[in-house]
Order: C-alpha cells, then sequence, then structure tokens
C-alpha cells in the first residue's frame, strides 16, 4: 500500500517503535552452522530485506514483526531497508536489479505485483519474472464515508453514487485503494463517482474526516483507528475481520467485492532455488508462530500461511484477477 506517513494510533506507533528498536540488523551473529538443520541454504552475509514505501506503514509493519521472529535462525543477521517511491517501483527496481544469490528480498504488496503492473503504462519493473518466497500477512480494506454522509447502509451510498453525487478518496492514481473502489462501483453498477487522489493515506483519511470527500476504501489498521470518526459501511473481505467482527462485510450485503491485498516475500528473478526453499521454510515458521500471529491481528492484518508453490500461484492469480479488474475499469496512469 502506498504511503506517505504512519497513520496509527498511540498505542500502534508504540508497537512500531518497540519493534523497529531490536534493530534487526544488529540481532548479533548467527546461529552456529551446526544449529541449522542439515541441507539447509547457508547465507554468506546478512540478508536484506527491502520494503519499496516508508517506515510505518503496512508492509514495513508486517516485515518487522514476521522478521523477528525469523531472527538469526538464517545463520546471517537481517536488515530491513526501506527505499520508498513511485508507488513500490523504486524499491522492486532495487531488488529486481540485485544478485539472484537469496540475501536481498523484496516485501512485496499487491500495490506492486498485483495492481501497479497493470495500471501504468510504461512499468519500471517486470513483476512477473520475480520468485515467490513466502506469505505474511493480508489485509481487508473498510468502505467508510464522512462523518455527515447522508446515507445509513451500502444500499443508500449505492443509490447516490447512482446519480454522480458522491466522490471518494485515494492515496493516489493507481493505489490499492483506487483499484478497491473500482471494483466496488463495478459491482455495485456506480460509475459517476469522482476519484479525488491525495499523497498519503493519512492526507486521505484526513480529508474523508473534514467531509471533504464522501467516500474511501480505507485498510484495515487505519481503519480501526479511525473508526469512531468516520462512518462504516463495510468490509472488502470475503470474511469479517476480527479486528471488526461487528461490521459486516459487503458481500453479506448483496455487493460482491473480494479486496483483500496481500504483502509477502519476493526474490530477484532466478534466485538460486535451495535459497528459496530454505527462506521459504523460515518464514513459514515464523508466521506459524501464534505470538506471530497475535501482533499481526493486533494490527488489523490477517496471517497468510502458505506454501512456496502455494504462494507462487496465489500471486499469480492475483496478477491476473486485478488486472482484469483494472482492464474493465479503465484504469491507466502514466509512470509516476
Amino acid at each position: 500500500m502506498r504511503k506517505q506517513r504512519s497513520e496509527w494510533s498511540p498505542g500502534r506507533r508504540a508497537c512500531l517503535r518497540g519493534t523497529a528498536a531490536l534493530a534487526l540488523s544488529a540481532l548479533g551473529p548467527g546461529l552456529p552452522l551446526a544449529a541449522l538443520a542439515q541441507g539447509d541454504w547457508v547465507p554468506d552475509k546478512p540478508v536484506k530485506l527491502v520494503v519499496p514505501f516508508p517506515p510505518g506503514g503496512g508492509a514495513d509493519v508486517a516485515a518487522r514483526i514476521v522478521a523477528q521472529a525469523v531472527g538469526n535462525k538464517l545463520g546471517q543477521p537481517l536488515i530491513i531497508e526501506n527505499r520508498a517511491g513511485a508507488g513500490g517501483a523504486i524499491g522492486a527496481q532495487v531488488v529486481q536489479a540485485a544478485p539472484a544469490d537469496g540475501t536481498t528480498l523484496l516485501v512485496a504488496s499487491a500495490d506492486t505485483h498485483s495492481i501497479y503492473p497493470h495500471v501504468y503504462t510504461k512499468p519500471r519493473f517486470a513483476a512477473q519474472d520475480f520468485v515467490a518466497v513466502a506469505p505474511i500477512t493480508r489485509i481487508a480494506y473498510v468502505l467508510m464515508g464522512r462523518p455527515d454522509l447522508p446515507a445509513k447502509n451500502v444500499q443508500e451510498v449505492v443509490a447516490l453514487a447512482r446519480k454522480g453525487k458522491l466522490s471518494y478518496a485515494s492515496w493516489g492514481a493507481g493505489s490499492a485503494a483506487h483499484a478497491a473502489m473500482s471494483l466496488f462501483m463495478g459491482v455495485a453498477e456506480a460509475p459517476q463517482m469522482l476519484h479525488v487522489p491525495y499523497t498519503g493515506s493519512a492526507p486521505a483519511a484526513q480529508a474523508l474526516m473534514g467531509g471533504q470527500v464522501d467516500l474511501m476504501m480505507v485498510p484495515m489498521p487505519l481503519a480501526v483507528a479511525s473508526r469512531s470518526k468516520l462512518t462504516v459501511f463495510g468490509v472488502s473481505a470475503q470474511q469479517r475481520s476480527e479486528a471488526m467482527k461487528d461490521v459486516p462485510t459487503l458481500a453479506e450485503q448483496g455487493f460482491l467485492v473480494d479486496a483483500e491485498f496481500w504483502i509477502g516475500l519476493l526474490a530477484p528473478p532466478k534466485t538460486n532455488p535451495a535459497a528459496v526453499a530454505t527462506l521459504s521454510r523460515r518464514w513459514q515458521e515464523a508466521v506459524a508462530d501464534p505470538e506471530v500471529q497475535a501482533k499481526l491481528r493486533a494490527q488489523g492484518m490477517s496471517p497468510h500461511q502458505a506454501t512456496q508453490s502455494e504462494y507462487a500461484r496465489y500471486v499469480a492469480g492475483e496478477y491476473k484477477r486485478w488486472g482484469e479488474i483494472i482492464q474493465k475499469a479503465g484504469i491507466k496512469v502514466d509512470e509516476p
């Protein structure tokens, strides 16, 4: 997801500071090689995780939570490097050009590898050439409205939208929020809403709270933090979120919208298969840890567990699915 600054509540900021304070790059020397499983690939230098968004965003927080659990199990320390810009394209470019030895990974997302390749006329990187390693989490979005919006439910929102009387915010043309709302508009047969892009999710949410726009597809972590200040209409995932158990999905209300976005690890093209296999196992073990899952859920995220092959199929499927949605919606943006 594209974020310019953190929009977490004080409690979430404290959680992030605590996580960052562990300084993943200083986890100490790796485990003795004897402690590693026989046949495991062992990196010969620290493993770099490139987050293509600013610190404090969903991808950054998720990566730090799980990386803590991976710790020094790889025999080398982990280093998180934020390389934000161009909707995640700059970080993705860095990883695409990195040596395919398993020591540089991308904390990718639906923004970078499901949506970006289809939205921009001249993508900066070849999304389909990356190697899937392991999933981390999925994040649902919540359809939310300004506090005084004259609509009590989704049906009334759609009625207003069909009359061309509503606007919606996102954190940029071609962002996940833009794509998710386009999906909703298509399902609701309400294509006349005005899109108002902002420079980040925080400014977009603030505009919504201030009544400058009518609606927004808000990422679950931000939705939880700002719920008391906005009108909640429905969750974009197939199932209700544990973070908002009382809020029905849009599908439950008659609008079959599935806009849950993924975050996971990808490696440069043609990365050493032995490295991919070991990295995938370590991250699968970390995401399966109940403590890690509790930390992810506390941030409004759903832990995503899958084998390396299952994850590869999932990423390929999401690439195709969002490509069809974006083509149908007619979203095209010049390269940022």
